[in-house]
């Protein structure tokens, strides 16, 4: 009980200083400029804003259970402090529109001044449109301008203004925001129905070119919010299209040269899980093989033998971790699995006994 309190008061207070911050108008502008507008950013002010707006509604079933029924002392002393955290995070919520209001008073100002001046719904598109300052942090700049260009590939210049001319800044930010919103809604389909929902949606949507290339260097782009059980689904799939890409995708790893070979296949596949089915480890392990030997080259004797001793690996690996194992594989299985047609027509190593043991 008493942590809790701690707790809650620990919030408390960091909603009191948070209120501080909220009072600079141009601090909530830049958040949203520099991070909600950035394609590689969290959104960081919309974030802010959604719990602020949880934490305001966090009292009222405490307030309401008060109502008609005694509590003990303990349950009334942490329902007041919850009570007071949702007051410090509606004063927040509320100086955050007070901030707003205040950064936004100018232009407005300077729109109702250039509309008295020249009436007339154009004169009004471009008083606001000229009036909007540009918001600019460690070079957002030239961020924005490649974010409004990602956000419409297709589109001529014509298009991207209201009037033919240049887009606005807020044009060019709400091009940017649209844009990273479609790439959440694409990114999200792709980990929650199926990569192939995902990049459809976001090929369909003008985000994504449609070659392997292009697919491979996104997803390497964005590895870090895809779903690395959906993305080794991807990657060992069947489909021309699928194994294009994951041909493009090792292709795409750093140099093996000089790496012995469990090391490269651990640094492969520490960005994606290998999925179960066997047919589709053998195509990954198959491209694998010849990337290898290719930055390796009389590493082994062919692309094959590599092919043998990278399944195996796989192989050894799941062994060692399956708990449900009865018998596990011994050093004598493991140079046992390791055998390829020798040029005589027997079978010998892929590599000498010694390496494999």
């Amino acid at each position: 009980r008493e942590q809790l309190l701690q707790q809650q008061a620990n919030v408390v207070a960091a909603l009191g200083a948070l209120q501080g911050l909220l009072a600079e108008p141009q601090l909530l502008v830049d958040l949203y400029v520099n991070f909600d507008c950035d394609l590689q950013a969290s959104n960081l002010y919309e974030r802010t804003v959604q719990a602020l707006s949880k934490l305001s509604q966090v009292g009222e079933a405490d307030a309401e259970g008060v109502k008609g029924e005694k509590r003990s002392a303990p349950d009334a002393v942490a329902a007041a402090a919850a009570a007071g955290i949702c007051k410090e995070a509606l004063a927040c919520c509320l100086q955050v529109v007070a901030a707003l209001e205040s950064w936004a008073r100018p232009i407005k100002e300077a729109a109702l001044r250039a509309a008295e001046a020249e009436p007339g719904p154009a004169g009004n598109a471009r008083a606001t449109s000229s009036s909007l300052p540009f918001m600019e942090r460690d070079g957002s700049h030239s961020s924005l301008n490649s974010l409004a260009a990602a956000a419409a590939p297709n589109k001529s210049p014509a298009k991207a203004g209201s009037s033919g001319a240049a887009p606005s800044e807020a044009e060019r930010l709400a091009a940017a925001k649209s844009t990273k919103d479609q790439l959440s809604k694409g990114i999200s389909l792709f980990n929650s129905k199926g990569p192939f929902k995902g990049l459809d949606w976001l090929m369909s949507q003008g985000l994504l070119e449609s070659s392997p290339a292009a697919v491979s260097a996104f997803l390497r782009a964005q590895a870090d919010q895809l779903d690395k059980a959906q993305l080794g689904e991807l990657l060992g799939h069947h489909e021309d299209f699928a194994v294009a890409v994951m041909h493009a995708w090792i292709d795409g790893e750093p140099s093996m040269a000089g790496q012995a070979i469990d090391q490269s296949l651990r640094r492969l596949l520490g960005g994606f899980r290998l999925p179960g089915e066997a047919q589709k480890i053998d195509r990954i392990m198959e491209k694998f093989a010849e990337r290898y030997c290719k930055d390796n080259p009389g590493r082994f004797s062919s692309a094959d033998a590599a092919y043998v001793l990278s399944f195996a690996i796989i192989m050894l690996n799941t062994d060692a971790h399956n708990p449900s194992a009865e018998r596990r594989l011994a050093k004598a299985d493991f140079v046992a699995m390791n055998q390829q047609q020798g040029e005589e027509g027997g079978m010998v190593p892929v590599l000498p006994v010694g390496q494999l043991e």
